[in-house]
């Protein structure tokens, strides 16, 4: 009885924690990611070890795959932003002021290298244009 009093008397405080996440505004990015790291280690408290035969409660599937749908919701938010705060043009790089509270929510939610491998290619992707249009210019330049 007292281990199903401490799953519920965790549930509870996940789902406080989902309601305070929904609160958030879309430009609270770093406190989200707080908010789904607590959550992360309260479920981490009454899921079934690996390995083990133990089955977790419906309630605690449920509020697995709803911390799942939240941070692919966090992340598409984060990334299309970053998109957005972070832009490429030619010979010039754009950020915006909001830029570091994104980089530190990808830092809490360990995906900082995820997103500098996909700006890394953006740039490359920058530069090969504006090497190949350069190439151009200077070979019209030549041609009689």
């Amino acid at each position: 009885l007292d281990s199903s009093m401490d799953v519920l008397s965790i549930m509870l405080q996940v789902e406080d924690l989902f309601q305070r996440f929904e609160q958030i505004s879309a430009n609270q990015a770093v406190q989200a990611a707080e908010l789904l790291i607590q959550i992360s280690a309260l479920l981490q408290k009454v899921s079934a070890k690996k390995g083990s035969e133990a089955t977790e409660p419906d309630i605690v599937w449920a509020a697995k795959e709803r911390y799942c749908k939240q941070r692919l919701t966090l992340l598409d938010s984060v990334d299309s932003a970053f998109a957005r705060d972070l832009r490429f043009m030619e010979g010039v790089v754009e950020v915006r002021p909001s830029l570091p509270q994104l980089w530190r929510c990808l830092e809490l939610l360990q995906l900082q290298r995820k997103q500098i491998q996909v700006v890394a290619e953006e740039m490359l992707k920058q530069l090969q244009g504006i090497l190949a249009a350069r190439a151009t210019r200077l070979v019209a330049e030549e041609s009689p």
